[in-house]
């Protein structure tokens, strides 16, 4: 179903009696036709003979569709085609449900089924099996495959009903659209396929108009080609949502390619969404045109590519979005052009956003040479599950938010050793049973002044936290973002994108760490009488590299029991002054354990409580303590004995004043009750 349709016969409706005889079953149609391609005419049911070439309207031909490309208003002279009829040329039959088709409406239906064994010569084409004549053919395929559309992949609908509710594939499923006028779909019940849309190959200044939808319609673009030809189109028109009473949901179907040049807004509803079935979708935004979808899903063995547009993003947007179970798409996400492609992540800067997640189950893809870079935006938490080892070697970049690699269940999330995440401004987040090869690079920015930070519940081969240019600034165990991005310095606390109440806190583990001047620890705990790892953070090394005169800023932060900026449980005022206080940071076993400072405690790093001290109380030391490769948080519930003494005298003082100006009172009035007595 690709290349360009030309009509040989007149046509056949439903129900339609040529001659007077033939009886017609309700639902169905008959037709005969004799194609002689030595003589180069059609001998079409009952006598009528059409000279190819010599089309005649008083007798049914319709010149108005007879020279369509599928679904386009590409127009061809009859002339110049003859001459490529040859034995090889396919053959189908295409039906309608209605006569009265009407340029840019939706008024009336069709499909169009074809087999391999239908070629111009053939000597005879049957829509049955003729070894078997009360069975179809089972060469037969469709121009859009009803049960294989509404069935195994679901969702497709025409109007009110699923497309595998109809009786069989031989319906009238795809609307008839020449795109000459625009396409509102946002009544109740207008469910739509559309085939092939806008210009064929290299031809793209057809199909202008544009698709506005809503009311929870479904609009499915079917590109099912097969063959040698190029098999894609190429749409400039804009589709947008209009939130009529409800959402539009775009779907691609077919093996072909689907171009989408023009605006592509789809973010009114929870149910506004890019569902990719087959084939590749393709976002190639021209200039001043944008693409936001709610959020993305699609099957394995689907591809979207990210194309080289002017405005080379795509954003998902979350905004109606209340459950994230079908955010996922499982086929590859293919980057082209030699450009950077940024994925948007939640269209909002609140707190709520950064709880938004959509999944990459598939696997990045760019082809040989293309040096295009994936780049992750948006204050939401994208997620890398797929294995990308293989086609795709280049830079993955944050710009801001949550890049999480993998699921929590496995080490399935692969990549080059060529590959390097670079964050600019947000978080790395590696899951749980995750693990990334120490050869693949993880580097902070060589010019943002915002904050880079990684963390997670997983493995990391290799990585330098520090203040220099290239470093990570911050590492935070556990799921979510725990303190500002806003500048590498902030102490702030914001507990963000932590998804559920035992996510934030967790045990990450990094191969081999550098800990250089300025680096930050963002330390979590949620109850003073736990476990590390479980209710504070505990982050693992194989070797370490660290100078004990280096600088390294720990972050106290408090959280409560739903995982946010709250009050710890346990026992607050209990301390916790030994070696068995908080372990933060310990060797794995593995490697080589670090002892360059020996036993005792560590001057050089530098605490802010303030975090913590805002939800419990502010009357509080902290210190840290090493022993044998295992760093401790000592907490005590009072200061400092210096300190102590400071603020002890502080408070002796106004009880000092009080006390002396008592006792010269009392003074005074026992001379006065003397000089009375005498």
């Amino acid at each position: 179903f690709e290349g360009t349709w030309i009509a040989l016969t007149s046509e056949a409706y439903i129900g339609q009696d040529w001659d007077g005889s033939t009886a017609v079953a309700a639902g169905e149609f008959a037709f005969s036709s004799d194609l002689v391609s030595s003589q180069n005419y059609v001998v079409h049911q009952q006598g009528e003979t059409y000279e190819i070439g010599q089309w005649d309207d008083s007798s049914n031909v319709d010149v108005s569709h007879a020279d369509k490309v599928f679904g386009s208003s590409f127009t061809y002279d009859i002339d110049d085609v003859v001459g490529d009829l040859t034995s090889g040329t396919k053959l189908g039959i295409r039906f309608y449900d209605n006569t009265d088709r009407e340029d840019g409406g939706n008024v009336v239906r069709y499909n169009t089924v074809m087999n391999n064994d239908w070629t111009w010569g053939s000597p005879n084409l049957y829509l049955h099996d003729p070894d078997n004549p009360d069975n179809l053919d089972p060469g037969n395929v469709f121009e859009f495959d009803n049960a294989a559309n509404g069935g195994s992949n679901g969702d497709s609908k025409t109007g009110s009903s699923d497309v595998d509710a109809q009786s069989s594939n031989y319906v009238a499923t795809i609307t008839y659209w020449t795109g000459l006028a625009d396409l509102d779909i946002s009544g109740t019940n207008e469910s739509t396929v559309l085939s092939g849309v806008g210009g064929v190959g290299s031809v793209t200044d057809i199909y202008q108009s544009n698709i506005t939808g809503g009311s929870d319609n479904i609009l499915t673009l079917n590109v099912n080609g097969a063959g040698t030809a190029d098999n894609t189109y190429t749409y400039t028109g804009d589709i947008d949502d209009t939130g009529a009473a409800g959402g539009l949901e775009l779907i691609k179907s077919g093996a072909g390619k689907q171009t989408l040049a023009g605006t592509l807004n789809l973010v009114s509803d929870a149910d506004s969404v890019l569902n990719i079935h087959d084939g590749t979708l393709t976002l190639a935004t021209d200039s001043g045109k944008t693409h936001s979808v709610e959020y993305l899903k699609g099957a394995s063995g689907a591809t979207l590519e990210l194309a080289d547009g002017d405005s080379d993003l795509i954003t998902l947007g979350f905004a109606n979005t209340t459950s994230y179970s079908d955010a996922d798409f499982a086929g590859t996400v293919l980057m082209s052009g030699n450009v950077a492609h940024t994925v948007k992540v939640g269209s909002g800067t609140t707190s709520a956003f950064y709880d938004d997640e959509q999944t990459f189950s598939g696997a990045l893809s760019a082809d040989g040479s293309d040096t295009s870079t994936m780049v992750k935006d948006g204050v939401g938490r994208l997620r890398l599950t797929g294995d990308s080892s293989s086609d795709y070697d280049n830079a993955i970049r944050v710009d801001h938010g949550t890049l999480v690699i993998g699921d929590g269940t496995d080490s399935g999330a692969n990549f080059d050793a060529s590959t390097v995440f670079v964050v600019e401004k947000g978080k790395l987040e590696i899951a749980a049973n995750q693990s990334i090869a120490s050869n693949i690079g993880v580097v902070g920015s060589n010019t943002s002044t915002l904050k880079s930070m990684v963390g997670g519940k997983g493995t990391l081969g290799a990585v330098t936290i520090g203040s220099a240019n290239g470093e990570i600034d911050t590492i935070s165990p556990g799921q979510g973002i725990a303190s500002s991005l806003s500048s590498t310095n902030s102490q702030q606390q914001v507990a963000f994108g932590n998804g559920d109440e035992n996510a934030s806190v967790g045990i990450f583990s990094v191969g081999n760490l550098t800990l250089n001047d300025g680096a930050v620890y963002d330390w979590e705990i949620t109850d003073f009488d736990g476990t590390e790892g479980t209710d504070w953070d505990l982050l693992k090394y194989d070797s370490l590299t660290y100078n004990a005169s280096d600088t390294i800023n720990i972050n106290i932060f408090s959280l409560g029991s739903d995982g946010n900026g709250g009050a710890s449980k346990g026992d607050l005022w209990s301390d916790k002054m030994t070696t068995n206080g908080f372990k933060f940071m310990t060797w794995s076993g593995t490697g080589s354990v670090w002892n360059g400072a020996g036993t005792g405690e560590l001057a050089n790093f530098n605490i802010n409580a303030l975090g913590w001290q805002h939800y419990n109380h502010s009357v509080n030391s902290w210190t840290v303590y090493h022993n044998s490769g295992s760093f401790y948080l000592q907490y005590s519930a009072v200061p400092e004995p210096s300190t102590y003494v400071m603020i002890t005298g502080l408070l002796m003082v106004p009880g000092y004043n009080f006390v002396r100006r008592f006792r010269k009172k009392k003074t005074t009035g026992v001379a006065e009750d003397c000089k009375e007595a005498s």
